[in-house]
């Protein structure tokens, strides 16, 4: 299983403190296009806000995951601790696993500017003595079904976008017919 679709931002990498260039909507792609080309080895390929994801074979078997409301994700075929032994990109593939390692985040600290400048504002910070919780449904993914149900929510909501438009316009036209009067 190395495709991975999701309902959230994306198509880039993104975190909570850094998702404003992150759009919602519908992507795809695999597991090894979700790493990022970073000179040191690090945690990489977040993705925030989603409704929901599959992680499927090329003949769409896998498993969705559905979150009580939004999950943060990672896909890889190394583990973060496996990430931070290696010293340079180069060497990823000397490491690089078959499986998938999946990360559910329930929370995760923002990325701040700590390379280069101050850490993440404090309302990204994990907080000390808090209780975080998630809950999620994993379900065989049906992921042609899936696809479909959210191209008829996405066409719904630019039918009514559209609608909203033309009576804007509408709207519009008739005051100027009535400042002309």
């Amino acid at each position: 299983m190395d495709k991975i679709t999701w309902f959230g931002r994306g198509p880039i990498e993104n975190y909570q403190d850094r998702k404003n260039a992150a759009y919602i909507g519908l992507y795809s792609t695999t597991v090894e296009d979700m790493r990022e080309y970073y000179v040191r080895t690090q945690s990489m390929g977040e993705r925030c806000d989603s409704r929901w994801l599959t992680l499927t074979n090329n003949h769409g078997k896998g498993i969705k995951i559905t979150p009580e409301g939004t999950i943060d994700f990672s896909a890889q075929h190394y583990t973060d601790r496996e990430l931070w032994q290696v010293k340079y990109a180069h060497d990823l593939g000397n490491i690089r696993r078959s499986e998938v390692v999946l990360n559910l985040d329930c929370v995760q600290r923002g990325l701040g500017n700590a390379s280069c400048g101050p850490g993440p504002r404090p309302k990204y910070e994990i907080k000390k003595d808090s209780v975080y919780t998630y809950a999620f449904r994993i379900e065989e993914s049906k992921i042609n079904q899936i696809l479909k149900e959210e191209i008829n929510i996405l066409n719904i909501k630019k039918q009514k976008y559209l609608t909203s438009l033309f009576q804007c316009s509408i709207f519009v036209f008739v005051i100027l017919i009535l400042i002309q009067i």
